[in-house]
């Protein structure tokens, strides 16, 4: 009989039942699939008349530890953001946009604020990428928003009591680690190197408790990368209002997505 759960009940039901039945693995490959409605689903075997699918790696009731497939994307210069929801996209089955495509709507959608403006990205014809102004958290949230329900959990400061803003940290990654279980992706904004050096986006692709890892995928280099979790949280905590563990959940509700993009038909490269 074929395993099938709706996208709305708890990816940790679905662990209990895998751990009963293939107890003898730690990860038991499951499917998300979209059927042609829309509806998601989670199955163990890949059905043939899925729209599209993806592997999930769910834990089991020993193993607090899971990997989402999240496709791996390099970004162009200053593109991180773009990158990013390029990889969101690819992640929910849309492919047919890159990060070229998604930063030139970004650019459009935003075209009359200070920080476009003062780019004078437009000015250039064909675009100069390296004028590219970078894409702020209220950019990115607002563009997903076209598309999904959108989730944005933030602080705006820390608690001066050590203790206090602990707990803060903790309950902001509980609730991140929330959705990474359910088979949402999700992206933050951490420093891009060492505490006080730029802002850089990552999504968080899966953790391990027993670890004590989290993994990220990073369009720097188009690569994974692995954070313990307290380097996580330390770079996670950018210091400036309204960043402080600034999380970006897109698709919370795991629906069929269906961006309409502009298409960007210039050259994609540095001129």
């Amino acid at each position: 009989m074929k395993l099938m759960i709706l996208i709305r009940k708890s990816v940790y039901i679905l662990a209990v039942f895998l751990c009963v039945t293939f107890n003898d693995y730690a990860y038991s490959e499951i499917h998300r699939w979209t059927d042609e409605s829309g509806k998601i689903f989670y199955s163990d075997k890949k059905p043939q008349s899925a729209i599209d699918t993806a592997k999930v790696e769910v834990p089991t009731a020993n193993e607090s530890a899971i990997r989402l497939d999240v496709p791996l994307v390099k970004q162009g210069k200053a593109l991180c953001g773009p990158a990013t929801i390029e990889m969101l996209f690819r992640y929910w089955g849309v492919d047919n946009y890159d990060q070229y495509d998604i930063a030139y709507n970004i650019l459009l959608q935003f075209e009359d604020t200070k920080r476009v403006k003062q780019s004078k990205i437009f000015d250039t014809s064909p675009i100069d990428w390296r004028r590219y102004p970078g894409t702020g958290t209220a950019n990115m949230r607002e563009f997903l928003k076209r598309f999904a329900v959108v989730e944005n959990p933030r602080l705006r400061s820390i608690p001066s009591d050590k203790y206090l803003a602990s707990k803060e940290a903790d309950n902001q990654f509980e609730t991140l680690k929330r959705h990474i279980s359910r088979g949402v992706p999700v992206i933050v904004h951490q420093y891009w190197g060492e505490v006080g050096s730029n802002g850089h986006y990552r999504i968080v692709s899966g953790y391990d408790d027993k670890k004590r890892q989290v993994y990220l995928n990073d369009s720097t280099r188009g690569m994974v990368v692995t954070q313990s979790y307290e380097r996580f949280l330390e770079l996670w905590n950018v210091n400036e209002p309204w960043l402080h563990f600034n999380a970006i959940v897109f698709n919370v509700n795991q629906t069929m997505i269906k961006p309409s993009l502009k298409l960007f038909d210039d050259v994609k490269t540095l001129h």
